[in-house]
């Protein structure tokens, strides 16, 4: 396959996803940029050629009304995608499912092909980062796939693998940094695609470390078995709910039939972080996202996502963010 031919797929894939919605767009050598008119929207999306066969998508946007458009894929992508605020539903027509991205969620997928539609509601503030890299190419980043550390996905590095796989787990704290910084661009021109290049090789690294471990395999825990998985993914729907105002573990377990004891073992194995730690995730994505509007100080900030202290919720958002919520809301204001 020549890189001509990939890019000119990425280009047909990325420009059919906003064609529909009739953005603007403009094309600065690398990177081609969209922008809503104002009757239906406000903010950006671009896709970003790194290299043939390594793309990332780059949007921060919000519509006045509800868009749907469809998408086409016809070459293999591992992709890894990081929802930092807002979500949208994917009906993807391999898998016959229709498959919700929320706020705060990153996933990592492997499309053979892929093809469907992409609904998004009117008002949801989006920021996201996807990164599409061709397997080969992957391989070549890993330089060592005889390493017994990568048997999780050896057939995908091999080219063995032609069944269509997503797994969604919780945003780390340290993918939220790369989100924000790759948002925050300080550089132009042919610096701005090496840092990048690199933001999206970290963001790599960050979705499939879960895969990269001895005797892990594309599926969950063995140790969970699928109606706990069931119970698990109850629970997280019930504290997504109202994680400013969560309830507490011993009814959350109660509700959905798994003793506590277990119900935080259960949670971590298939998100890979314990319930407060999602909740804490929860809030301080919703926080971000808050601030990035600017129509709230940060105590209203902090009080509106569950902080009834704000010395408190400073330390969690420096923790997470690098960054204290007051300083990051004035670099907010002056963008």
């Amino acid at each position: 396959m020549s890189g001509n031919t990939i890019i000119t797929t990425a280009e047909e894939l990325f420009g059919d996803f906003f064609n529909p919605v009739k953005m603007r767009n403009c094309r600065d050598g690398f990177e081609t940029y969209w922008q809503p008119p104002q009757e239906i929207g406000s903010g950006f999306m671009s896709m970003i050629k790194l290299r043939p066969g390594f793309i990332m998508g780059v949007g921060r946007y919000r519509f006045t009304e509800d868009v749907t458009y469809s998408f086409e894929q016809q070459w293999p992508f591992v992709i890894v995608g990081f929802n930092a605020s807002g979500g949208y539903n994917v009906d993807a027509e391999q898998s016959r499912e229709t498959i919700s991205f929320k706020q705060g969620e990153s996933y990592m997928a492997y499309q053979p092909e892929w093809h469907g539609m992409v609904s998004v509601e009117a008002g949801s503030y989006i920021t996201n980062v996807n990164v599409h890299i061709r397997p080969p190419l992957l391989s070549a980043y890993l330089a060592g796939q005889h390493d017994p550390s990568l048997d999780g996905i050896r057939d995908i590095l091999d080219g063995t693998n032609d069944q269509f796989f997503y797994q969604v787990s919780i945003i780390p704290a340290v993918a939220n940094m790369i989100v924000d910084q790759i948002m925050n661009c300080p550089y132009q021109g042919a610096l701005r695609r090496l840092y990048f290049e690199g933001k999206a090789l970290e963001l790599i690294t960050c979705g499939i470390t879960p895969y990269v471990v001895p005797g892990t395999v594309l599926q969950k825990n063995a140790i969970v078995r699928h109606g706990d998985i069931e119970r698990v993914r109850y629970a997280r729907e019930m504290v997504g709910r109202d994680f400013q105002n969560p309830p507490k573990l011993l009814d959350l377990a109660r509700a959905v039939g798994i003793p506590h004891s277990r119900l935080n073992f259960y949670f971590r194995e298939v998100y890979g972080t314990t319930i407060f730690g999602y909740i804490r995730e929860m809030r301080l994505r919703h926080a971000k996202s808050l601030l990035d509007e600017g129509r709230m100080n940060v105590t209203e900030v902090a009080y509106e996502v569950g902080y009834s202290s704000l010395s408190h919720f400073a330390k969690s958002f420096k923790d997470c963010y690098g960054v204290v919520p007051g300083k990051y809301l004035r670099s907010v204001s002056r963008r």
